[in-house]
């Protein structure tokens, strides 16, 4: 797998942790 391509869907899945987060916090 290319390296780019790690690193974007590590982005993608950080997005949406963080999403889910600040979501049950609010």
């Amino acid at each position: 797998m290319d390296t780019k391509v790690f690193a974007y869907l590590f982005l993608l899945l950080s997005v949406g942790v963080l999403r889910e987060v600040h979501g049950e916090q609010e």
